[in-house]
């Protein structure tokens, strides 16, 4: 097998530099909350509610 290459270095980039410093500083944001839940969704069409509310 021939050798492997060692990995690519990333280019340097000034944002996120920037962004390290600011978190030492400043500290981290606080981690964000999602107000609607993906997996109970409210029913998109309104046919869906007409349905339900028969059976009931």
């Amino acid at each position: 097998m021939p050798p492997t290459r060692p990995p690519k270095k990333e280019p340097f980039k000034g944002w996120k530099e920037v962004k390290r410093q600011a978190r030492e500083l400043v500290g981290a944001p606080p981690p964000t909350r999602r107000e609607e839940d993906l997996w109970h969704k409210p029913p998109k069409h309104k046919k869906r509610e007409v349905e339900e509310s028969e059976e009931s």
